[in-house]
């Protein structure tokens, strides 16, 4: 481009920006005048097209910044939380690499959920020299160990009360069909573990009556339970 044609670009471009700063001061007066004039007439009122379209635009707007505020917040929690499960993680994945114990049981760890009752089991596998003992020190409120097996690495936990009914198949189930209750025997024993402590009723539905077990009766499973071992080993020595 040559010297002169920059001129005449410049010039026109200074041409251009006059002429627009001349119709801006023009359009300004105007809307100043039209301003004032609505301002002093008391009838005047926005109509009612422009308002709701004001409304629209302006909750529009902070629509979108209320968006944007939240997606930042959801992205800081979600990196927060991304990195707490990471630590977990690898927390979790360092004391399996370093601990054979605590890898070994934590493959081996059976959990089984039933209506009436959980079962938790370690299983052990057939070559280790694993000899962990394991205790369930607490149990959470409403929660009992109805049995544990001879070498403590099996328990089982009731996790709810139980009516007649519930418990006549809970003992069935439990023994494989080798103990049947009848009706008549098990509130026979229902009415005196009740009198004698050992159970409680916890509510009534009609003739529907739930029981649960007391300390007392946890004590007295207890002591049952070691007895009964006790006869088993007993046994096993007599035929050894």
């Amino acid at each position: 481009m040559t010297h002169y044609e920059k001129m005449r670009e410049n010039y026109e471009d200074a041409v251009f920006y006059l002429l627009m700063d001349q119709l801006a001061g023009k359009q300004e007066k105007e809307y100043n005048r039209i301003n004032e004039e609505l301002k002093n007439n008391p009838t005047f009122e926005v109509p009612a097209e422009m308002r709701k379209a004001s409304y629209r635009t302006i909750k529009k707007e902070f629509s979108k910044a209320h968006r944007a505020t939240a997606k930042r917040v959801a992205w800081k929690v979600f990196q927060r939380v991304s990195i707490l499960i990471a630590i977990v993680t690898l927390l979790i994945t360092g004391a399996l690499a370093i601990s054979p114990e605590l890898r070994v049981y934590a493959l081996n760890l059976a959990l089984e959920t039933f209506d009436d009752h959980t079962s938790i089991r370690f299983l052990s596998p057939k070559t280790t020299d694993v000899d962990a003992i394991l205790k369930a020190e607490w149990l959470p409120t409403g929660y009992i160990c109805a049995n544990s097996s001879d070498d403590d690495k099996m328990w089982t936990f009731l996790h709810r009360e139980m009516c007649g009914i519930e418990i006549t198949g809970f003992v069935e189930q439990k023994t494989h069909g080798r103990v049947r209750l009848g009706p008549g025997t098990l509130y026979t024993l229902l009415g005196k573990f009740q009198d004698e402590g050992l159970i409680e009723e916890t509510q009534t539905d009609g003739r529907k009556r739930s029981y649960r077990i007391t300390e007392k009766g946890k004590a007295a499973f207890q002591d049952e339970l070691a007895r009964l071992k006790a006869c088993v080993h007993d046994g096993e020595e007599e035929n050894a």
